[in-house]
């Protein structure tokens, strides 16, 4: 099964604006449901959470458009809708927590350490959680989970060394091969559907 991702024409950047009795989200989403709000808390185990959407976005938007809302902004979770491009039909609402802040400095977010390997990557219709590797995986490369998050100005969000979530300058084509994300999984499968990524 291909598993190359169509990323679709709405993505949501929310970030965190501190806690409150529920997870909250300000502004609204069309994307992130509450139920999607609340697996999302649980996932980051902090207790409630607010989420504020900084970037949602619109037509003629591209990755210039997401960094200058992201850029410096702290931890944030990305939220998107993602389907198959090659017809099957499937979709899903994928993402990640990037506990770094987004930059254009055309570097990676680096975490040597395992203790700061705290972000993750999600399929929140299938409930998926797929968290960074660590220096412990015995399967894959123990150096992959270093990569947490790619930040260049001509990226969109991007997870990962694989790279694990990739979102094109457009802001509405990517793909998904998981590499630095995916705790004793096998590198290449797809955040969208778990299968392998196939060209």
């Amino acid at each position: 099964m291909k598993s190359t991702v169509l990323v679709a024409s709405c993505a949501f950047l929310a970030g965190f604006i501190g806690n409150s009795s529920a997870a909250l989200i300000i502004g609204g989403s069309d994307l992130l449901s509450s139920t999607y709000a609340n697996q999302l808390e649980t996932w980051l185990g902090e207790g409630p959470i607010a989420l504020t959407n900084i970037f949602d976005k619109a037509l003629g938007d591209d990755a210039s458009d997401f960094h200058s809302a992201a850029d410096g902004k702290g931890r944030t979770i990305v939220v998107m809708e993602a389907a198959e491009s090659f017809g099957t039909g499937l979709s899903a609402i994928i993402g990640g927590y990037d506990p770094q802040s987004w930059s254009s400095l055309g570097i990676y977010n680096e975490t040597p350490s395992d203790t700061d390997r705290t972000g993750f990557l999600f399929n929140l219709s299938s409930t998926s959680l797929f968290r960074q590797r660590l220096t412990t995986d015995l399967i894959n490369n123990a150096n992959a989970g270093i990569y947490q998050t790619g930040n260049a100005v001509g990226l969109g969000p991007t997870f990962g060394l694989g790279h694990d979530i990739h979102v094109d300058d457009n802001l509405t084509t990517g793909y998904s091969y998981m590499y630095s994300y995916g705790v004793n999984m096998p590198i290449g499968n797809s955040v969208v559907d778990g299968n392998p990524f196939d060209i």
